[in-house]
């Protein structure tokens, strides 16, 4: 744990090289112990590579990731999926946003997630599966802080529908 927090102050210092030494002297001195230890340092060590412009070992980093704890696995997801938003594979993106929410419904990217595929929907102007997808988002997260945005794009969905009596009801 040390190590991984001494890694992470050093690449917010803007020294990912230093950082990705200090996770694999962890790595050498077998200091991640268990399938979790091992999984959250895949990720930090993912995002450092991901830095450094070495995709293919971030996305290997990724993979080790997945087979963490639930919180890890989510996070490692929630990274492929913003990466295909970025490469603007949308197609891609949604589908591993809709994974997270149904995989890992009671972490927090669930919400975020679920807003994103949504969201996606409506850049690609597909205004019915977006609306459909910010309602059901609304009725799933209901204390989400998202909640309120998914019902206002909802209502706007609607309304680039023409269906004006619908976006009124959704707007209030």
């Amino acid at each position: 744990e040390e190590r991984l927090f001494r890694a992470r102050e050093l690449n917010e210092a803007g020294k990912s090289q230093l950082a990705l030494q200090e996770l694999e002297l962890a790595e050498k001195e077998k200091l991640p112990r268990g399938a979790s230890a091992k999984a959250r340092l895949a990720l930090a060590r993912s995002a450092l590579q991901f830095s450094s412009g070495d995709e293919k070992a971030a996305a290997k980093s990724l993979d080790e990731a997945l087979k963490g704890q639930p919180s890890v696995a989510s996070a490692a997801l929630m990274i492929r999926a913003r990466r295909a938003l970025k490469e603007d594979d949308n197609k891609k993106a949604k589908s591993l946003f809709a994974e997270v929410d149904r995989r890992f419904p009671k972490d927090s990217d669930a919400d975020d997630a679920a807003f994103m595929v949504g969201w996606i929907d409506f850049k690609d102007e597909k205004f019915a599966e977006a609306a459909e997808s910010f309602d059901a988002f609304a009725k799933k997260h209901l204390r989400s802080r998202r909640r309120d945005e998914a019902l206002w794009y909802k209502g706007l969905c609607r309304l680039r529908l023409g269906k004006y009596v619908e976006a009124s009801l959704a707007f209030d």
